[in-house]
């Protein structure tokens, strides 16, 4: 179906039942996302699975490290995604409302464009 789950029928003691379960072959709505660099520091990742409740900041901003860029939610609490470095926002990779896996790229931070 259109969220990618499948129809099952069976039956227990001859009684008919039916479940949706997820269609691991399915691709429909599957969303492949880039990861973030673990070696990068200003490569900010998604600390865990959740849905991406707002975003704080958008591309060309310029950001102090702990600046909160993400607020995540998880099972019903918030996480904030802070920015580990001070830079230059270089790319925002995430809306509200987008589901991410643990590890994907959120924002990308160019340390190197905030001269000292």
């Amino acid at each position: 179906d259109e969220d990618g789950n499948k129809q099952v029928f069976f039956d227990i003691n001859g009684v008919p039942l039916s479940i949706s379960v997820p269609d691991k072959s399915s691709t429909e709505g599957v969303v492949a996302r880039e990861k973030a660099d673990k070696l990068n520091m200003g490569s900010v990742g998604a600390p865990m699975p959740g849905q991406v409740l707002s975003v704080k900041v958008s591309e060309g901003t310029r950001v102090a490290k702990d600046t909160n860029l993400v607020v995540l939610s998880a099972m019903k609490m918030e996480t904030k995604v802070t920015a580990p470095v001070t830079g230059l926002v270089k790319r925002v990779l995430v809306r509200d409302g987008d589901q991410v896996q643990g590890g994907d790229l959120l924002v990308e931070i160019d340390e190197s464009a905030i001269s000292s």
